[in-house]
């Protein structure tokens, strides 16, 4: 709760005043590493969900390199900015989420070719640079097991053994698509989970579907389809839509990497049914949707 509040506080500070709010988002990055000091495995920033966690520190991160990109032009800044990346990143690796690892980096390229439409070569070499070497520095306690990890899931799923975080969701995803094409108006959630039981006695190698599917199916588009059916789908589908073409009509860098945030990561967790995340991405829309000539593009 506390770190909730400190991130909305942080959030409306930075809507109503230029140069505050930077050294904030760092405080998270501190706690994280006095997370990772005192040996927590997968570090959650106070939100109780790792994932949570990466999906809104990056999205925060992202912001907060906008901001100061846009902001401040000197070589003094350069450098915060990238210190933030390669602290933001490392966070995120620490959070041990593979949605926000394989992401972060590819969404902060994708804000900057946006921000100033072509590719600065020079920053972007040195910062490639500084992030390998941190990735290089993480590679033997975090992102190898993570990447032997996500091969061995896979392998094990495609022999049928679907007992492992990658193998349930497989299981919950094909299960989903099976409840949404028999029941494409909608269910409640105990029909959902009598179908879900019926579709695995035919089908015993999504078992683990069962375990989880009480809680949501690990996909935005999927939770809404096998619940709420075709219209539930198009709502999702036209709310990602509005906030993506507002984003372009106005060419609003937050707003944008805001929607691409959730869309890319609710491609394997659904965030509008946390709290934590749904609070968070709403306050951030409603601040930056607005347009404002501190944040949009000259």
């Amino acid at each position: 709760m506390i770190g909730l509040v400190k991130i909305i506080w942080t959030l409306v500070l930075y809507r109503h005043t230029q140069g505050y709010g930077y050294g904030d988002t760092q405080l998270d990055a501190g706690y994280g590493l006095y997370q990772i000091y005192h040996g927590i495995e997968r570090i959650d920033l106070s939100t109780n969900r790792a994932t949570i966690a990466a999906y809104i520190y990056s999205t925060l991160s992202i912001l907060l390199i906008y901001l100061l990109i846009k902001l401040k032009q000197n070589a003094g800044y350069r450098i915060v900015v990238a210190a933030i990346i390669i602290s933001s990143f490392l966070i995120i690796v620490m959070t041990g989420t593979r949605a926000a690892i394989l992401s972060h980096l590819l969404l902060i390229l994708l804000m900057m070719l946006f921000h100033f439409r072509k590719i600065h070569l020079k920053p972007l070499l040195i910062v490639i640079a500084l992030v390998g070497l941190v990735g290089i520095a993480s590679y033997g306690k975090y992102i190898k097991p993570k990447i032997e990890q996500t091969s061995t899931e896979i392998m094990l799923y495609q022999k049928g053994n679907d007992d492992s975080s990658l193998g349930s969701r497989f299981s919950l995803w094909r299960v989903g698509l099976e409840i949404f094409s028999q029941h494409p108006f909608g269910n409640t959630v105990e029909a959902r989970q009598k179908q879900a039981t019926e579709i695995v006695a035919h089908d015993p190698k999504n078992q683990t579907a069962l375990t989880y599917i009480t809680s949501h199916l690990h996909d935005e588009l999927l939770e809404a389809a096998s619940l709420q059916g075709i219209i539930g789908l198009l709502t999702v589908l036209f709310f990602y839509g509005y906030i993506l073409t507002k984003s372009l009509v106005q060419r609003n860098t937050p707003l944008l990497m805001i929607g691409c945030c959730m869309i890319v990561y609710g491609l394997t967790d659904v965030l509008l049914i946390s709290a934590e995340s749904l609070l968070f991405y709403m306050i951030c829309i409603a601040l930056f949707a607005r347009n404002n000539p501190v944040m949009l593009e000259p």
